[in-house]
């Protein structure tokens, strides 16, 4: 007897691989945390296999679960072209992109990944920059859509998440203990003034070990324990972690991820793109 697999089943497993949980899966489709549970559970049926387990409060994909994840990864495509092909406008062209270096992982390879599946022919281009420079370029036409961390959204920006700005240092670093307190931000990052406010409201010293227009340098001197820095919660960079300093650092507060469009020709484009960064940030 022939058992077929269920596309949207699949697409709701593969949301739980990326987003590490059935709710966000659920909002990211738009859908009741009910539905995706019992999409599971028919496909668990269908297979006569495990795709889902508990530990605690959190769910973890099975060994067949990722198989299925990785099957499904191959299948989804196809099904999205043939749909695409069959239904949706024709797009071409090329979209410019402007995003924060804090906001690139984890958040931008699965949108970029979804559009170039879902508009082939669109070419998309991204930069990395400091928040105020990127909506200077907007305003200047080289962006067609950016994104930004800021306390104040500006007219027209939308607020894609709130996050809470948090304390990073080098894997099992000390550097947050010597006093005064080794900074690493590049020139213009937005997050200096609420830094430096935190710090000087509690009293602690400071000094800055870089001077550099690069996020890339700065997180390296994170990275080699001279320094510590500040990002947002979701950040993921490389050889760095959250430092667990009991207190001994002050709150940060917290920083919102907003989206602009721009006015250009390639308005309908960022506005579609703008859609996706939006269901990927529903729930963070």
């Amino acid at each position: 007897m022939n058992r077929n697999l269920d596309l949207g089943t699949l697409r709701s497993l593969v949301a739980i691989a990326e987003t590490g949980g059935v709710t966000r899966a659920a909002n990211r489709l738009h859908l009741t945390q009910s539905a995706v549970s019992m999409q599971v559970r028919r496909m668990e049926d269908v297979l006569s296999v495990k795709l889902l387990e508990r530990e605690g409060r959190q769910v973890r994909l099975t060994p067949e679960g990722d198989r299925l994840v990785d099957a499904a990864r191959q299948l989804l495509p196809i099904n999205d072209q043939v749909v695409a092909a069959l239904t949706t406008p024709r797009y071409e062209g090329q979209l410019s992109l402007g995003v924060p270096n804090d906001v690139v992982h984890p958040h931008l390879p699965p949108v970029l990944r979804r559009f170039a599946r879902e508009y082939p022919r669109v070419s998309v281009t991204f930069a990395t920059g400091a928040t105020l420079s990127l909506k200077r370029d907007l305003r200047e036409g080289r962006h067609d859509l950016i994104l930004g961390t800021e306390d104040r959204p500006s007219k027209g920006g939308v607020v894609l998440a709130e996050q809470a700005l948090v304390w990073t240092g080098a894997v099992d670093g000390r550097a947050w203990r010597q006093r005064p307190l080794p900074i690493a931000l590049c020139r213009n990052c937005i997050f200096r003034k609420p830094l430096f406010h935190a710090v000087k409201g509690v009293g602690i010293d400071t000094t800055e070990v870089v001077d550099t227009a690069s996020d890339d340098a700065t997180l390296v001197a994170v990275a080699s324990d001279m320094a510590v820095t500040v990002e947002l919660a979701s950040a993921d960079s490389r050889g760095c972690q959250i430092i667990d300093h009991g207190g001994e650092l002050p709150d940060l507060g917290v920083s919102k991820v907003t989206c602009y469009v721009g006015k250009g020709q390639s308005r309908e484009l960022a506005e579609i793109f703008a859609g996706m960064l939006a269901e990927q940030f529903d729930g963070v």
